[in-house]
């Protein structure tokens, strides 16, 4: 995929362009500059009841996301975490999120049934598989139920390190719970050897019974224990 970063007025977002000649898209042209996914042409006639004007839900494996009113939406985790972002546009395919706050950028791909991700502005990569998606008035027009497998390992000091592991049309996430703190959701990344899951600072990285958990810089070694 190629996605470059947002850029606007006030402050560099998202970026996802490579958008038909459709006048719809031109706005977003605007706006946004580079290459976005292709749309699934198969999807568009699957889906063709939700489009980025009428969808309220994005749901995804561990949480969703929420249009509250107007342009302001909130990605709602299981684990009870809350982001706010503001709507800065929408064409025929994505629907534009930004959270000003921490400078993340989100694009909800309606055809590409990904949300999309990018930090300050930079590139965007695929963070969640769409599982579903809600207009708020037909309900929810799919439902894809997660593959859940739960693995715990044992670390430095005896430390343990839970990970659930979900995978949804071939696509895996991982949360990890370490020393008995709140999980953190890590996608799986392209990995040469073994597989790898990471967001920010956070990093993990399994392959046979062994898994290694890097975080801000401190890397901790585990052993599976069943």
């Amino acid at each position: 995929m190629n996605i470059k970063p947002l850029r606007t007025a006030a402050l560099s977002i998202l970026a996802l362009a490579t958008i038909a000649t459709a006048s719809s898209s031109a706005n977003a042209l605007n706006r946004f500059t580079g290459a976005a996914p292709q749309a699934n042409p198969h999807l568009v006639q699957i889906r063709s009841q939700v489009t980025t004007s009428n969808i309220s839900t994005a749901y995804f494996p561990g949480g969703k996301f929420v249009r509250v009113n107007g342009n302001t939406w909130m990605e709602q985790g299981d684990n009870g975490s809350i982001f706010n972002f503001v709507q800065m546009s929408a064409d025929a395919n994505f629907v534009y999120l930004n959270d000003a706050s921490r400078n993340v950028q989100i694009a909800i791909g309606i055809n590409t049934r990904k949300i999309h991700y990018a930090e300050r502005g930079g590139q965007f990569r695929d963070l969640y598989v769409i599982t579903a998606m809600d207009t708020g008035r037909s309900g929810i027009v799919s439902q894809n139920p997660p593959r859940v497998t739960i693995s715990q390992y044992s670390c430095n000091e005896g430390i343990p390190l839970i990970v659930r592991f979900e995978e949804i049309n071939g696509q895996f996430t991982a949360y990890a719970s370490h020393d008995s703190l709140p999980e953190i959701r890590l996608p799986q990344v392209v990995s040469g050897s073994g597989n790898l899951f990471e967001s920010g600072s956070y990093q993990l990285h399994t392959k046979g019974r062994q898994a290694y958990l890097n975080f801000n810089g401190i890397e901790d070694s585990c052993v599976l224990d069943r």
